[in-house]
C-alpha cells in the first residue's frame, strides 16, 4: 500500500528505461544479499566478494566508457 502511494507520483518523473535498468540492478543485488545471509559464514563472505569485485569493475568501465569510447564516432561510420 505504501509503495503504491509513493510510486504513483513518481510515474510521471521516471522514464520507463531508467526504471527497467534500476530494477535490473536491484534484483541481482537483493539476490546476492539474500544468498550471503543464507549461506554459512565463510561461503557468504566469499560470494559477496566474488560478486562485488566484478560488479564494481563493470561500473567503473561503464563510467569510463561513457567518457572515452573505444571507437571514435568519426571512425565508427567508416
Amino acid at each position: 500500500m505504501a509503495g503504491s502511494l509513493v510510486g504513483a507520483p513518481l510515474t510521471s518523473r521516471v522514464s520507463v528505461s531508467a526504471l527497467g535498468r534500476s530494477f535490473g540492478v536491484f534484483v541481482p543485488v537483493v539476490g546476492v544479499f539474500l544468498l550471503t545471509q543464507e549461506l554459512p559464514s565463510p561461503l557468504g563472505l566469499v560470494l559477496a566478494v566474488v560478486t562485488a569485485a566484478p560488479a564494481g569493475l563493470l561500473l567503473v568501465c561503464r563510467l569510463i566508457g561513457a567518457h572515452r569510447p573505444l571507437v571514435s564516432p568519426l571512425r565508427a561510420g567508416a
